[in-house]
């Protein structure tokens, strides 16, 4: 039985994971036989994903948002039940919730969030399923979605640097640091956004909102998103910084981002008025800048 090592950091120990690729390689051709089918990849993860997490997420395996910006972040955070919305999440609001919502761990049991890190930024997030299983979303665009993957497949991705990747080597320093979480459902702090929050995800995943090649001002998709935005704007007429609680603070780079995402969604409108095509997002711009500010 041929087994492979992959060394991570953990603190200053090494982590050996090991992968049996005849046992792992019979279990995922079992899965990507499912890919394609959404209700059955739910009923994989429902055995599979800890009864504490949100039911909401198990669906989300094999989709992606129609518009760029959810990322393994906020998958991870939302998978586990600590935040409720599906977007774009900053490195900084996932490590203020990691701290906040979740302890760490060594043994990691199915729901518990990895996380991979440099000694310089964040890296990734994802679910820890079983030995050689994990789920995550690998990335921020619309073709990176949601998936089940072996620790193996992920690990040759995220397991150590670009520039290691590069080169083949296989020094300590290219290793990134894995470490686990627990966590916990806690009511948030705050409500002024959630409005917000919900339109966000309405305009990232909703069918009414995703747009086709050609489309319009005139067409449904995008008088949906102006309604959305509508609400949103005047969700905020009465929103202070001062007002804000921590966990709110927290929110404007991951809010700022997608926002700006969105904006570069509706660029391939085609509309008689340029400025009608950007007016209420640039308006939900500038609006999210003076809350914070």
């Amino acid at each position: 039985m041929r087994v492979f090592f992959y060394v991570l950091k953990m603190d200053r120990a090494y982590k050996f994971h090991k992968c049996d690729p005849a046992t792992g390689s019979v279990l995922l051709e079992s899965l990507m036989s499912f890919y394609t089918f959404k209700k059955a990849l739910s009923l994989i993860l429902i055995l599979l994903i800890n009864e504490g997490m949100a039911q909401n997420s198990l669906s989300l395996a094999g989709s992606s948002s129609h518009i760029s910006g959810p990322n393994c972040w906020n998958g991870a955070l939302y998978a586990a039940g600590v935040v409720e919305n599906l977007r774009f999440t900053h490195p900084e609001e996932w490590l203020y919730l990691l701290e906040k919502n979740c302890e760490e761990i060594k043994n990691p049991k199915r729901g518990d969030v990895g996380r991979l890190y440099s000694d310089e930024a964040e890296v990734h997030g994802f679910i820890h399923l079983e030995d050689d299983l994990i789920f995550a979303k690998h990335g921020m665009a619309t073709k990176d979605g949601y998936k089940i993957m072996s620790y193996e497949e992920m690990l040759d991705q995220y397991g150590k640097s670009r520039s290691c990747r590069i080169s083949g080597s296989n020094e300590a320093s290219c290793f990134h640091h894995l470490k686990y979480y627990r966590c916990y459902q806690e009511e948030e702090e705050g409500q002024k956004f959630s409005t917000l929050e919900e339109g966000l995800e309405k305009i990232l995943f909703s069918s009414v909102t995703k747009k086709s090649f050609g489309e319009t001002c005139d067409s449904e998709s995008f008088k949906t998103r102006e309604t959305i935005l509508k609400d949103i704007l005047e969700s905020l007429e009465q929103v202070d910084y001062q007002d804000l609680s921590p966990d709110e603070i927290k929110k404007e780079q991951s809010y700022r981002t997608q926002v700006y995402e969105i904006e570069v969604s509706n660029r391939s409108y085609k509309c008689k008025d340029r400025k009608k095509k950007y007016a209420l997002i640039r308006e939900l711009k500038k609006r999210i800048k003076e809350i914070y500010n």
